[in-house]
């Protein structure tokens, strides 16, 4: 075997063993958050308004206060917010995100 031969073959050996050892050690990815939340009741109704940011008017049809956050897809989701009945208010988000739900907080 030549020695350029010798060099590939050390070297594509020593980069499967590191490769092995760094798989071994690495920290496992941490489990995704479970899907516990609630989705609000329909007397929770939603009015989203696309753009660039994107925002959602929530209003408290229901009889009852609620707790709601709003979710969204690509960007970050809303506070909780305390809703009283026939109570709104606005939640937007940054760029690129746009309005998937509303959740019990």
């Amino acid at each position: 075997m030549s020695l350029r031969k010798k060099i590939v073959a050390l070297g594509t050996t020593g980069l499967a063993v590191a490769g092995l050892s760094l798989a071994a050690t690495a920290t496992p990815l941490a489990p995704a958050p479970s899907a516990s939340a609630a989705t609000a009741p329909t007397c929770i109704t939603t009015v989203a308004h696309s753009g660039f940011k994107d925002t959602v008017t929530v209003t408290n049809e229901c009889s009852s206060t609620y707790r709601v956050k709003a979710i969204f897809a690509h960007g970050y989701d809303g506070t909780c917010t305390t809703l009283r009945p026939g109570y709104h208010y606005t939640s937007g988000t940054g760029a690129f995100g746009k309005f998937d739900r509303m959740d019990l907080c």
